[in-house]
């Protein structure tokens, strides 16, 4: 490993054990604490006219007030609850929400010591005089503090070392087994012996709390300052206590002890090695930054050990035990080891928190010389060093100025500028963002707008100044980082070793797995080997129209072939650059028809943005304006050398078939969500029912405090709540339907004639009204008790409502169907009646379990602890605690200690046994269910003797209402929640969701059907538009996953489906949350749905009416409509989500425009390094997280978890600020985070924007000439594309016309298709006849017949001369065709005999026919030709030869129907195209017999890797002429074979022809014979009668 390596990634390791021991203290179970036991003290006021809390206290006479009024009170506040009784005591001790035992509490005070006045003028007036500090509680000052004893009755005296922070005072202890008004007493008695006079200098109350449930101290204290103006500081501190964090049966401790030992391990080492550097030499050790974060580290790091060892190793950190020794004096003993181990553990938290800080700010500086990123943002600020610290001088300055002017001007009237210190952060505040115009006018006036805006104007101006810096750096330090060699770094070097060991570990365990990787690569490897397909390649990757088309154009010069010229091959264009500093634009101007360019699919108007010569692309340097000669092909003629990639991009469509579709998708979606989501209605509806839920306040006298919703608890307050609030406003007016007049509640008649109350007990199902009520107050209130059996409307119920009168009563006969009016939000939207008819609001309360204490060290003092079900579920109310309970095998006891039942509950006042059920409560979590009537009379009357029966272990109660606003046409459902956690604090919480029964609905308002029907026809639209975007993405995913298989692993294409396109993650969201809106949406309409034969199709959302009959059997339904409200809500937030999601996508469609394609090239460009500066802003933000979540997460509410504090810190960043509760509890702390918080934010924001313009710079560079010209013609090209999409429709459908010369077609244009054509001369004529499609079967018989068709003798019959097609249907025509097949074979074969010519008339030497003497004489000197001669010629004969070739892609029908026409023309042109039948007939054979494809598949190369470099195609372009040679060396020896039996036929037909020219020889030889016979005969006829006639003439002639 690198020496900057291993220490790097050992800060790192430190810092996340750091960060882990922190998170191990789990500071939310103490917040828990604090609001469950303290929070008390801080809001409840102890004046109310005005109101004052502690805060506001002034003096010693004020201290005592709020000690009787608040502390005394919050803390017997559960003790005296008029339901509970004497409140859960357990020892006899107190007990403070429930589960917080006090074990003790102290007093401390400081009395001031009083000077005569100095001043002669004064001394008179003023007797005696105080020092102008203020007491400091926290410490001893023999100046300032008086020491002697005071006291009326009794003697008080100062005891040193004692007391609050041991700094000495008058101590007194309080007792809390004591009760209240002893408590009272001895206040009372202190403050006649002057604790609480005007010489109380400071007084400081301490408490100390123990949860056995959590098994945690608290220790709270209280301190009162006073100085001499008569103003009080009030500190609060509280510091948790955990003394079992090394409990060694517990998994949590192994993991500390872990920690422990890699941090001492780490520190040792560490502490070594800077040692050995500050030894060697310490001067250059100092003189850089790093050193002194170094030294400040292990400092801080060896104060937070120590500090940490103290505590654990303290003797009452190891070995206290409760109960607390009853000894007073070893009572206080214990008391203060109690405290002071708790500061030390507070000390713990601050000191780690900082030392975490700057540990984590150790390891990112060691980090930089890992990560590049991170060294180019501290190398960019560090380079600007001097003139950052110029800027910070002058800001500090400006803040100074700032502060002291608002500190003079606003000190007296605004909180934020009452101390220079506050001040300081105030000003820094709105430096950063924040707002308090408002509050400056106010106190100011014209001053105070002057002021504001000349401090806004001047820090907006002057923090600008640091953007600039920040940026100049930034880009220095970038060009020197891309000048740099990456490799050298030390972390590529640590990668490249690991990815080596990696390899070596993978090449392993393929070995071993090889037998499956066969077996797979088996099953999804095709039948043939992937081939190289540029033409289907780009043809897939345009059928994407959000990616501009890239084509990738391979030049290479193969052997024996002519050299290639680029640039005749493509023309150019060219274009300046549109921005400074920009590149040049080379579009294609035009392609040659044949060549790489045309057969890469290159078009007119792509550019050139790329060349790859000698392994190396140059996307830039070609494109450089310096470069540019003034003829664009210059670029093109420069490559010679092969071989050469070009790779060319085409534009974008800005509208396509997939664009439209989605902009459909998209606004249909949008119209649907607002459409049916109906926000504004139920924002009315929510905001009024949480109004009146949370927004009411009563005063308790009892407890002089103002209660509301929100500090409500298991008591009192909680009855005062339902009573004053709830029924109030909910429950107040009932009326008959159709009515608008509410009846008077209190009157006998408001109660329900054909309604009883149901209650149940555990010997029977009916239960005697004189148990649970007196019989006045039941006639009072006109309650009626159930008689008989549980029907099916009291399932699960204990108590409540159900109907008495006759089944399906209806309202008119009954004349009293009552429906409850929410007053509350009837006011604003007509009458809002309640849904329910039997109980208008369901309780389901659920109480829990305790055992025995198993820690040997608490249980005497906290014998019985919480069921760990609770402590899982923490919050009861929508958990199934009581169910979990009930299902364990452990026993049940109450809080006291005594065993009782886990499904049922004894009510002491009422004698009623509330029994749990699981049906018929809230969610069927389970629990104990109460239903309250439907009117005020029936909820008061219940509740006033069910809030009697409350057990102390009530851990939650959830209480359901349901109400329907008519005019709206929409329920709304409200479950308001109160839990108690086991740390005793009590979570509240009101949930309300509005919706309407039918989804589409859109109330009774103007239109509403109309709007109701487009609501359905958005619906089917939303439906149909999401199909179709599934099916493009579906389309999207097949393209990639058909490129990918071209050079990967078929599985890969996952990976590449996300990496090709950033959006496609968007693409995939966008699918899963439309799946999930339509599941909701779906699961919403057709809940409990069916299908019945009757009725058809049923579901309880379509199908619910409100119940107008009496019905016993009939439930309310709460459960239905709680679980259609959350199905309702859960859709409304799919909807929101869906609807952020698809609108970011829109920006998918918008790349073609060059200024947004400009931006978002950008933003992609630099996304690594936002992800680099995002991890360096969480690293940092992290390290403040815990420095706040350690030191505020207490006291803070929110800061209580570290998402709370996360949560709090962003906020920071973004310019919200709420920190004057954090300055009021360490003003030092806030200060000194604040501000290095804002100062590390600001250099690392602006290193962001820097690299933002950085990335824009370089990315405008590259882009094309932008205007709204330009921008018009672009939507233009893309309308063209709609309206051209009948074009394309067309083209597709003529791309399914294509044709695929397969073996079909070639035998479709076989010369055996036209034998039917032939004549006796040997040429064939194209045959239509009815039987020439049957040729090949034909053509076998006619060779089954062929011996017996040559033993026929040929007959010499002239009058036979029928040259007509044939018709092999027929016999005769079969026999004949025979015969003239021969006759056309013995006329080739005297053709052939007559073409030779013998030029050599002399003597035969048996040199052949045809063969000169000369020739053979010099044949033989020359002798045989060499064999790789003779294959040579024979290869050049094969090149020349070749005229088509193999063709596997189907074809245009143009060229095959052209094919078709030359063939013909050959066919008709052929002197002897009767030699064809014998190949023709051989390849036919050959065909069906399947013999051809096995060929193919023998001469097949081997699969090979999809190839990507030059010598990687050169070998595949040698495999593939491999192939093509031999399988035409196959086809010759096959035109040969056929050549031979031509010949070998045409052989036999000539000794057939010489037979039948012999005979005819004989026949004419006789019959010359006989001529001359004849012409003997004749002639000597002749000579007899020439002799006559000259015989004649003799004797004629003398007589003429």
């Amino acid at each position: 490993m690198s020496s900057t390596v291993g220490p790097s990634l050992m800060y790192t390791v430190l810092a996340i054990c750091l960060v882990m021991l922190m998170t191990m203290q789990d500071h939310s179970q103490a917040a828990e604490l604090y609001s469950a036991a303290v929070s008390r003290f801080e809001n409840s006021p102890w004046q109310l006219n005005p109101t004052k809390t502690v805060r506001q206290v002034k003096g010693g006479p004020q201290v005592y007030a709020w000690l009787t009024n608040v502390f005394v009170n919050q803390l017997y506040v559960e003790a005296e609850n008029e339901y509970l009784g004497a409140g859960p005591h357990q020892n006899e001790s107190l007990m403070v929400a429930s589960f917080n035992k006090v074990l003790a509490g102290r007093l401390t005070l400081k009395r001031r010591f009083l000077n005569k006045p100095t001043d002669a003028v004064m001394a008179n007036a003023i007797a005696r005089g105080m020092a102008y500090q203020k007491t400091d509680s926290r410490s001893f000052k023999a100046g300032e503090e008086l020491t002697t004893a005071f006291g009326a009755t009794q003697k008080f005296t100062y005891e040193k070392n004692k007391g609050y922070n041991n700094a000495g005072g008058y101590v007194h202890m309080l007792d809390f087994t004591l009760s209240k008004n002893d408590i009272l007493q001895q206040l009372a008695g202190l403050r006649e012996n002057f604790w609480f006079d005007l010489s109380q200098g400071s007084f400081a109350v301490e408490l100390l709390y123990f949860n056995g449930n959590v098994e945690r101290f608290l220790y709270v204290a209280y301190t009162f300052e006073h100085d001499f103006s008569g103003l009080t500081e009030v500190r609060l501190q509280v510091s948790p206590l955990d003394m079992t964090i090394h409990d060694f049966s517990e998994f949590d401790a192994w993991v500390r002890a872990l920690i422990y030992l890699i941090i001492l391990s780490f520190y040792s080492v560490f502490f070594k090695n800077e040692v050995d550097d500050m030894s060697a030499d310490y001067r250059a050790y100092f003189s850089q930054p790093m050193g002194f974060i170094n030294v400040s580290s292990f400092v801080a790091m060896l104060y937070t050990m120590i500090l940490y060892l103290t505590l654990v190793v303290d003797f009452t950190f190891l070995n206290f035990r409760l109960p607390m020794n009853q000894d007073p004096q070893k009572k206080i003993e214990q008391f203060q080891a109690l405290a002071h181990a708790a500061g030390i553990n507070d000390s713990f938290h601050s000191a780690i928190s900082i030392t975490t800080g700057i540990v984590v700010l150790q390891a990112v500086l060691l980090l930089t010389s890992l990560l590049s990123q991170w060294r180019l943002i501290v190398r960019s600020i560090s380079s600007m060093g001097r003139h950052l610290e110029a800027y910070f001088v002058i800001f500090f300055i400006m803040l100074i100025g700032f502060a002291l002017a608002g500190h003079g001007i606003f000190g007296l009237e605004l909180d934020q500028f009452g101390s220079f210190t506050r001040s300081l952060v105030t000003v820094m505040e709105m430096a950063k963002g924040k707002d308090i115009y408002k509050d400056i006018l106010a106190a100011g006036g014209p001053i105070g707008d002057g002021y504001w805006f000349c401090l806004e104007f001047c820090f907006l101006i002057f923090q600008q100044l640091l953007t600039a810096v920040i940026i100049v750096g930034y880009f220095m330090q970038r060009q020197i980082q891309s000048e740099m060699d990456e490799s050298a770094q030390p972390l590529q070097r640590f990668m490249k070793s690991v990815k080596v060991t990696v390899l070596r570990l993978i090449t392993n365990i393929r070995r071993v797995f090889v037998p499956v990787t066969q077996l797979l690569a088996g099953l999804f490897r095709s039948s043939s080997p992937p081939r190289e397909d540029f033409d289907f390649v780009a043809r897939l990757r345009d059928k994407r129209p959000t990616k501009p088309a890239k084509r990738t154009v391979v030049y290479e010069q193969m052997d024996d072939k002519e050299p290639i010229v680029i640039s005749d091959d493509v023309s150019l264009r060219v274009e300046k650059a549109f921005y400074p500093d920009g590149m040049m634009h080379y579009y294609v101007e035009r392609t040659a028809r044949e060549g790489p360019a045309a057969d890469f699919r290159i078009q007119k108007g792509f550019r050139l943005i790329g060349i790859k010569k000698e392994g190396a692309w140059d996307r830039k340097k070609f494109r450089d304006p310096a470069s540019f000669q003034g003829d664009p092909q210059a670029v093109l003629k420069e490559l010679t050398q092969m071989p050469v990639q070009l790779e060319f991009q085409g534009g974008v469509r800005l509208l396509s078939l997939e664009c439209v579709v989605f902009l459909l998708f998209w606004g249909v979606f949008l119209a649907f969500g607002l459409h049916v989501a109906r926000v504004e209605d139920a924002f009315s509806l929510v905001s009024i029912q949480k109004k009146t839920i949370a927004g009411d306040q009563w005063v308790d006298e009892k407890l002089a405090r103002v209660m509301s919703f929100d500090n409500i608890s298991m008591d009192t307050s909680l009855s005062q709540w339902m009573q004053g609030v709830f029924f109030k406003h909910h429950m107040a007016c009932s009326t008959a339907l159709g009515s608008s007049v509410c009846r008077d509640s209190t009157a006998a008649s408001a109660a329900r004639r054909d309604w009883a109350l149901w209650v149940t007990n555990s010997e029977q199902d009916n239960y005697d009204l004189s148990n649970f009520t007196s019989p006045v107050d039941a006639e009072r209130a006109g309650i009626r008790l159930f008689n008989g059996k549980r029907p099916a409307s009291a399932l699960g119920m204990s108590i409540g409502f159900v109907p008495d009168g006759l089944p399906n009563l209806t309202a008119n006969e009954s004349g009293v169907q009552d429906s409850t009016v929410n007053t509350s939000m009837s006011q604003r939207d007509g009458k809002v009646l309640g849904v329910m008819r039997n109980n208008y609001a369901r309780l389901t309360f659920q109480t829990a379990c305790f055992q025995g204490n198993k820690a040997e060290r608490f249980k005497e003092g906290y014998p019985y602890v919480i069921d760990p079900v609770i402590l899982r579920h923490q919050t009861c109310s929508s958990a199934p605690c009581m169910k979990d309970m009930i299902n364990s095998e452990s026993a049940c006891l109450s809080l006291g200690g005594v065993n009782r039942d886990k499904r049922q509950i004894y009510g002491a006042n009422s004698s009623l046994l509330y029994r749990y059920s699981d049906e018929g409560t809230y969610m069927q979590h389970g629990g104990i269910a109460i239903g309250f009537g439907l009117n005020l009379a029936e909820a008061n009357f219940v509740w006033e003797r069910v809030a009697r029966d409350l057990p102390t272990d009530v851990v939650s109660a959830a209480l359901e209402f349901v109400d329907y606003n008519g005019n709206l046409d929409m329920f709304t459902y409200t479950k308001v929640s109160v839990d108690m956690k086991p740390t005793g604090e009590i979570a509240r919480d009101v949930s309300t969701v509005v919706f309407p029964m039918n989804i589409f609905s859109m109330g009774h308002q103007e239109y509403s059907n109309a709007r109701t029907t487009a609501n359905w026809a958005l619906f089917f639209c939303y439906f149909f538009a999401a199909f179709l975007f599934t099916l493009f993405l579906l389309r999207d995913i097949w393209i990639q996953l058909s490129l990918t298989r071209l050079s990967k692993p078929w599985y890969m294409f996952i990976s590449d489906f996300f990496i090709d396109d950033y959006f496609n993650t968007l693409d995939v969201v966008c699918l899963v949350l439309n799946i999930y809106t339509l599941e909701s949406l779906l699961r919403y309409m057709l809940l409990d749905g069916g299908l019945d034969l009757k009725r058809g199709f049923r579901s309880w959302t379509l199908d619910y009416e409100a119940l107008l009959t009496i019905n016993p059997e009939v439930q309310d339904p709460f459960q239905e409509f709680s679980r259609v409200a959350q199905i309702y809500k859960t859709f409304t937030e799919l909807v929101a989500l869906n609807s952020f999601f698809v609108s970011i996508r829109v920006l998918k469609y918008f790349r073609n425009l060059t200024a947004l394609r400009l931006v978002l090239k950008s933003v992609v460009d630099a996304i690594c390094e936002f992800l680099l500066l995002a991890m360096l802003i969480v690293v940092v933000v992290t390290a403040f997280v815990f420095m706040f979540y350690m030191r505020y997460g207490v006291l803070v509410r929110r800061y209580r978890t570290v998402v709370d504090a996360s949560q709090e810190i962003f906020l920071f960043l973004v310019g919200t600020f709420v920190t004057d509760d954090l300055f009021d509890i360490d003003a030092a702390f806030l200060t000194f985070a604040f501000f290095v918080f804002q100062v590390v934010f600001s250099l690392i924001l602006n290193v962001l924007v820097a690299a933002i313009t950085y990335r824009w710079r370089d990315s405008r560079r590259d882009a094309e000439h932008f205007s709204i010209a330009s921008a018009v013609h672009t939507i233009k090209d893309s309308v063209k594309v709609i309206r051209s999409t009948k074009n394309a429709g067309n083209a597709d459908s003529a791309k399914d016309k294509m044709q695929k010369l397969d073996e079909n077609f070639w035998q479709q244009l076989s010369v055996l298709r036209h034998v039917a054509g032939l004549d006796e001369s040997g040429k064939i004529f194209p045959s239509t006849s009815p039987g020439g499609g049957d040729l090949r079967k034909k053509l076998r018989e006619t060779e089954d017949r062929k011996e017996s068709a040559e033993e026929e003798e040929v007959s010499d019959d002239e009058n036979e001369k029928d040259r007509g097609a044939f018709n092999f249907n027929k016999e005769e025509d079969r026999k004949r065709f025979i015969k003239v097949f021969m006759k056309a074979h013995m006329e080739i074969a005297s053709q052939m005999s007559r073409s030779v010519v013998t030029s050599y008339v002399g003597k035969d030497r048996g040199a052949g026919v045809a063969l000169e003497e000369v020739f053979v004489d010099e044949m033989m000197k020359e002798g045989p030709k060499p064999l790789e001669e003779v294959l040579e010629e024979e290869l050049y004969a094969e090149e020349e030869a070749k005229t088509i070739g193999i063709l596997e892609e189907p074809q245009p029908l143009e060229i095959a129907n052209s094919i078709s026409r030359q063939m013909q023309q050959l066919l008709e042109a052929s002197e002897r195209p009767a030699r064809e039948i014998w190949l023709d007939a051989l390849l036919t054979v050959l065909e069906e017999a399947g013999a051809l494809k096995v060929l193919q598949k023998v001469f097949l190369p081997m699969p090979m890797i999809h190839p990507k470099k030059t010598q990687d195609w050169y070998a595949f372009y040698q495999k593939k002429e491999k192939m093509e040679r031999r399988l035409n060396g196959f086809f010759f020896l096959l035109v040969q074979e056929a050549e031979v039996m031509h010949y070998r036929y045409l052989k036999e037909m000539a000794v057939s022809k010489e037979r039948v020219l012999k005979q005819q020889s004989l026949v004419l030889t006789d019959y010359l014979v006989s001529l001359d016979t004849q012409i003997a005969q004749l002639h000597a006829e002749i000579i007899s009668l020439e002799k006559r006639n000259t015989s004649i003439q003799t004797h004629v002639s003398p007589l003429l």
